[in-house]
C-alpha cells in the first residue's frame, strides 16, 4: 500500500500537479508525515498507530505528549509485543490504553493522563527504531472492548534548532489464551553528574501493592555503565535481581531477566525496591535528569493500571 501510494504521489509530480510543488507526504491512511521520516507500512498481523507532527519542537525541549488516537476498539484485543520508530529527537513512543474515552487531542502529559492509563509496548528512541520488543513467554495484554488507544509520544531535542517530531507504533496481535499482565516502573530525578565525574545514585520505594513479576529490565541512557536492582524484605539484607552493564543500546534494548508465569518474582507490600546506576560522563557538561535516567520497569500478573513510583511517591 505505501509502495502504491509513493508511486501515485510521484506520478502526480512528474505530470506537474500543483505547478511542480513537491505534495505533502501521506502514509497509506492518509495520515502526514514529517518530511524526512519514512516509516514502514502497517504489519498483516499488528495495529499501526500514527501521531500528528509535532511541530517546530524548540531546541532543549524535554516533553512526553499524550496523543488520544481516533482508535477506540469495538472488541477486545490481545497484544504481545510492540515496535516504535520516531523522527530524530524521539526518546520513545509507548502505547496505551484507557477506558475513559476522550475526543481525538494532543497535549503535553498530565498526571491524570498517566494515572489512568494502562500500558502496552512500544520503542523507537532514533536508534531502537524498529526493534520488536516482545512480552514474557505465555503473556499477553488484553485490551477491552471500549478502550481507547493513546499514544505517549517523548521528544528531547539536544540540538539548537526547531525540529519536527513524529512517532510511529506497530502492536502486535497475540494469543487469546495467553496469560494477562501489566506493568511497574520505579525511578528517580535527582541525578547529578558533573564532566569527568563516575557516580552513582540509587533511587528506591517500598511497594504500596502486591506485585508478581513476569519480568524486569533497567533503563539508562548512553552514560550508564551498570544498572543494579535489590530488593529488601523486611529486616533482611538487600538482595540482587537484576545486574547488567551499560551499553549504547542500553535506554532502547536493554538485557531482561524472566521469571515463569507459573512461579514469579514475588513482591509484598512493604518490600524495599532499589535501582542503582552508576554513570561515566564524559561530556563537557553536567548530566542531569532526563538527559541521563535512572529506573527499573517489570511486567506484572494482572489487569490493573501502571504502578509507577518517582522519587518516592507513587502514582496510584
Amino acid at each position: 500500500m505505501r509502495n502504491l501510494m509513493t508511486l501515485c504521489l510521484a506520478c502526480f509530480a512528474l505530470v506537474g500537479c500543483s505547478g511542480g510543488a513537491d505534495l505533502p507526504r501521506v502514509a497509506a491512511d492518509g495520515t502526514p508525515l514529517a518530511e524526512g521520516f519514512d516509516p514502514p507500512p502497517q504489519p498483516d498481523n499488528a495495529l499501526q498507530l500514527i501521531s500528528p507532527i509535532l511541530k517546530d519542537f524548540p531546541p532543549g525541549g524535554n516533553t512526553e505528549f499524550c496523543y488520544y488516537t481516533k482508535t477506540i476498539l469495538k472488541s477486545e484485543i490481545i497484544i504481545k509485543a510492540g515496535q516504535g520508530y520516531q523522527t530524530p529527537g524521539g526518546h520513545h513512543v509507548v502505547v496505551y490504553w484507557t477506558q475513559k474515552p476522550r475526543s481525538e487531542q494532543i497535549h503535553e502529559c498530565t498526571e491524570d493522563d498517566m494515572t489512568s492509563l494502562h500500558a502496552l509496548s512500544g520503542g523507537g528512541a532514533e536508534g531502537g527504531n524498529g526493534i520488536i520488543n516482545s512480552l514474557p513467554e505465555g503473556t499477553a495484554f488484553h485490551v477491552p472492548a471500549g478502550a481507547q488507544l493513546v499514544m505517549n509520544v517523548h521528544m528531547l531535542n539536544a540540538t539548537q534548532k526547531p525540529i519536527d517530531g513524529q512517532a510511529v507504533a506497530n502492536i502486535f496481535y497475540g494469543d487469546p489464551s495467553a496469560t494477562s499482565i501489566s506493568s511497574f516502573f520505579v525511578t528517580g530525578t535527582s541525578i547529578d553528574i558533573a564532566p569527568g565525574e563516575t557516580k552513582s545514585y540509587t533511587a528506591s520505594c517500598a511497594a504500596k501493592y502486591p506485585l508478581k513479576v513476569v519480568r524486569m529490565v533497567g533503563h539508562m541512557h548512553e552514560w550508564g555503565t551498570r544498572n543494579v536492582v535489590t530488593m529488601t524484605q523486611g529486616s533482611g539484607n538487600a538482595k540482587v535481581y537484576y545486574d547488567k552493564p551499560g551499553a549504547m543500546d542500553f535506554s532502547y534494548d536493554p538485557p531482561a531477566v524472566d521469571y515463569p508465569v507459573a512461579a514469579p518474582l514475588e513482591i509484598n507490600v512493604g518490600d524495599k525496591i532499589a535501582v542503582t546506576c552508576t554513570w561515566n560522563n564524559t561530556t563537557g557538561k553536567p548530566l542531569r535528569f532526563p538527559t541521563e535516567m535512572c529506573a527499573v520497569f517489570g511486567y506484572v500478573l494482572g489487569n490493573e493500571p501502571e504502578r509507577g513510583c518517582a522519587d518516592g511517591e507513587w502514582n496510584n
